[in-house]
Order: C-alpha cells, then structure tokens, then sequence
C-alpha cells in the first residue's frame, strides 16, 4: 500500500459529489431551469437531461431492443471554462469537477453551497444516496515486466495461459459493516496503448451510502467526509509507492 498523502499532480479526471433524493410530488423540472442569478453567473452554459427507458420486447417471436423518451429530467449546468459542472434534476444534485483537479477542501464547501441552492429551490422531502466518486487515469511508462511494478491487486492469470495482457476490466462492489459504506470499484487497463510510451489505467472509486437524511442535516457533511477517508484508502491501498511517485 502506497503512503497517502496529497498530489500535486493526481491523476484524477473526473471528481463527483452525488445527492439522490425523494422529491416533492408538485416540483414541475422548469423550476430547475432557471436557479438564482449569481448561480447563472457562476454557470453560464445550460444543457437539458431528458430521461430515456429502455428494454427488450417481443414482436412476432422474436426479442427486440426499444428506447422511449421519458420526458426532461433537469438541466445540467457548465462553467464558462468548462472545469465545473453542476447538474440539478428532479430525483437529485451532482458536482463535477474535471482536470486538473484542485483538492477537496476546494471543491466540497463549493459543492456543499450549490447543493443548499439546490435545496431552497427544490425543496426535496429528503436525501436517499450520497456518493463520493473519483475516476482516476494513470498513464504508466513502458515498458514494465509486471503491473504488479504499479497496482497492489493485479489481474491474476493461471500459470498454464498466455501471460502477455493488452485489457482487463475488473469490477467489484465493497461493503464495510458498521458504517453502511458500500464502494463501487472498477479497475481497467484500457485496450491498445494510448500511445508507445505508456500504458493507461483507469481506477474508477464510487463510494456511497444508501440511507435517509434531512437535507440540510449537518451530518451530511460528516459522512461526505468518512465516504472521501474510504475512497482515500481504497486508491492508496490499490496502487505502489513508485504509483505514487509518478504523480507528485
């Protein structure tokens, strides 16, 4: 396990803090269309999420594929520089930020504040899911005899077949007991090379609680923290300390 500690260069792309809630039975979505003015300010750029459902039918014996538009389900909103983005829809509230990341102390009282607008101007009943969630792209120099060089948990191969890897994709879904955490685990090597020099890994950390909250509840902001100190361990518990070295 890697030593944790802040990176000055961390690998992450995509930071999310995620809010699923029960919502009012009257919110109508064009409410979300047009937040306060210093949000707007904030988050020029408005795009609409519509909801699509999708399934398998029978028609004449045979099984096909249908998708149907189920109508807008909120409005995701950009930064002029496209760095933040901020998503409000009618089951919750998502915070985005993209490379280059800067830290959570940054990143969360912003969220935090947006997510209390969100709140004065949805009026949710109550919160149902947080989630703390990093995608992380590591581009690893070649050429290297074993990914064990980089990642704690390599894919492990019979001794008996080709041993040579191009891609793996290996998921897995963690529960601690006692706290109710549970983490979304993904870890990738991307298929072909991302050019001749390195090797791209992706480590993909959704840590979450499935749990009900007041929405304004100061405990929020309490298991925001224990979900960041679990996705903190699993990143560092998943990479070597020569990882590590590639991005400070």
């Amino acid at each position: 396990m890697a030593i944790p500690r802040h990176l000055s260069n961390a690998p992450i792309t995509e930071a999310l803090i995620d809010l699923r809630v029960r919502p009012l039975k009257s919110l109508q979505v064009e409410k979300l269309r047009e937040p306060k003015k210093e949000f707007r300010e904030d988050f020029p750029k408005r795009e609409e999420l519509r909801r699509f459902e999708g399934g398998f039918q029978i028609q004449r014996g045979e099984a096909a594929m249908f998708s149907k538009d189920s109508g807008p389900a909120g409005f995701r909103f950009r930064s002029a520089d496209d760095l933040n983005v901020v998503q409000l829809r009618i089951d919750g509230f998502t915070f985005s930020r993209l490379k280059p990341y800067t830290s959570w102390e940054t990143i969360f009282p912003q969220a935090w504040r947006l997510w209390l607008g969100y709140v004065e101007l949805a009026t949710p009943e109550s919160v149902t899911r947080i989630a703390v969630r990093y995608i992380n792209r590591l581009e690893l120099p070649l050429p290297f005899e074993e990914f064990s060089e980089y990642l704690e948990a390599p894919p492990s191969l019979p001794a008996e077949v080709p041993q040579k890897v191009s891609s793996f994709l290996v998921k897995q879904v963690l529960h601690e007991s006692g706290s109710g955490i549970s983490v979304n685990f993904g870890q990738a090597m991307e298929a072909g090379l991302a050019d001749s020099r390195h090797a791209t890994m992706i480590l993909d950390i959704d840590s979450y609680k499935v749990q009900e909250y007041e929405p304004q509840a100061t405990q929020l902001t309490e298991e925001f923290e224990r979900l960041r100190r679990m996705k903190n361990l699993i990143f560092f518990s998943s990479i070597t300390e020569k990882t590590v070295r590639l991005f400070e």
